[in-house]
């Protein structure tokens, strides 16, 4: 009914949603509760993408950036480690676009879920969206920096440094190539 309805107007019916899909989160991303469900207090993980093929200084156009957050979804593991744990994944989908507070409750509110524990990984280029929003952002249980310790900015560090002594875990890996750049 819905389908002929739609077709009778000039639209296509939204698509059913599949079990583990990534759902488009603006031009943000996009976010993905594990198989089964969420359960009623998940934790959140955040992922900041780094650069994706090629675009200059990591900036992918709005109409890519759903795309770019699901190869980023696939490609480094975060569906399956979303499945090990039971957390919710939210993938940017270019490394300069920051997460809000205001994203996260759309979130919750689409789920039906609080989010009392947060966790945030940059990778790469994702730093700078990650320090664009860390300032907006509630107080992380943990901090993962994935390859990117190659910025120098002491305001920035200090930004990281706050939250470690408001009880952040922060833990991170970067590869002998960007430890050259120190």
């Amino acid at each position: 009914e819905l389908g002929a309805r739609a077709r009778e107007v000039g639209r296509t019916p939204p698509a059913p949603r599949a079990p583990g899909e990534c759902l488009e989160l603006g031009t943000v991303g996009c976010y993905m509760a594990p198989e089964g469900g969420a359960g009623a207090e998940p934790a959140l993980l955040v992922y900041f993408r780094g650069f994706w093929r090629g675009h200059g200084a990591g900036r992918v156009p709005e109409g890519e950036r759903l795309a770019s957050a699901r190869q980023a979804l696939d490609f480094y593991g975060l569906k399956a480690a979303a499945a090990k744990s039971g957390a919710v994944v939210l993938v940017t989908g270019s490394s300069d676009v920051p997460v809000t507070e205001k994203d996260i409750a759309s979130i919750e509110k689409s789920l039906g879920v609080s989010f009392k524990r947060v966790h945030l990984a940059a990778h790469s280029g994702g730093y700078n969206a990650f320090f664009k929003s860390l300032p907006g952002l509630r107080q992380p249980d943990r901090i993962v920096m994935l390859d990117n310790f190659y910025f120098t900015d002491p305001a920035r560090e200090k930004l990281v440094q706050d939250r470690v002594r408001s009880g952040a875990v922060c833990s991170g890996f970067y590869t002998s190539h960007n430890e050259a750049r120190l």
